[in-house]
């Protein structure tokens, strides 16, 4: 029976990388539609039409990389977590529903570069962030995470991932007063996700105590 039992989340675990995976992957071919290329130009315009395309393109290589750093970040989760309940494949939805709005808010910000869609990106991943947070949390509080992850990496993983959300949220409010300005904060949310660089600092470890310690 228990032999069954562990078979079935380990198929489980699987089904839901698997399925993760496959939507971050359409999320992340989709945003490179927000960059729009205008039609019936005369060849004597290409070349400046190309450069008008720089602001979109830019935004579409944050959009990709966040997106990146999100994937990198819940396959580190997944490697790291032995079992998988309902709550976590409750909370993998919200985040995919999340992720799968970045085409969408991607888009928005090119077409209407105004406050309000700068805010609407960041809200959409400042919740991305938070979803992928609680799954982690969830899985610590329940004991569902591999005994060999030490005490510390579990320590940064929670720092890193509010430091994101952290960022992102508030991105929110320096838009409402300038657009660009909030754009730029969001720069160092992609330097966090691939630096991982958290601005939450990890508790330090007491003297004498191993790294290596198991929780």
């Amino acid at each position: 029976m228990t032999t069954q039992d562990s078979t079935r989340q380990l198929t489980s675990r699987t089904r839901l990388e698997t399925f993760s995976d496959g939507v971050i992957a359409i999320a992340i071919t989709l945003t490179v539609l927000s960059i729009g290329v205008p039609r019936g130009l005369p060849r004597s315009r290409v070349g400046s039409a190309i450069l008008d395309l720089i602001p979109e393109l830019a935004i579409y290589l944050l959009s990709f990389a966040v997106i990146g750093s999100f994937w990198m970040s819940h396959h580190f989760a997944l490697d790291r977590i032995e079992r998988i309940d309902r709550r976590i494949m409750l909370l993998n939805l919200a985040f995919l529903a999340c992720i799968s709005l970045v085409p969408l808010v991607t888009n928005l910000i090119n077409q209407y570069p105004v406050s309000a869609a700068v805010m609407t990106y960041a809200a959409v991943m400042t919740l991305a962030a938070l979803s992928e947070l609680a799954i982690w949390l969830h899985a610590e509080r329940h004991g569902l995470i591999a005994e060999e992850v030490t005490q510390e990496e579990r320590v940064l993983r929670r720092s890193r991932l509010a430091s994101i959300a952290g960022v992102f949220a508030a991105s929110i409010p320096i838009a409402l007063l300038s657009p660009r300005a909030g754009q730029l904060v969001w720069v160092l949310a992609w330097v966090l996700g691939f630096l991982r660089v958290p601005l939450v600092p990890a508790r330090r470890r007491r003297r004498g105590e191993p790294a290596s310690r198991r929780r």
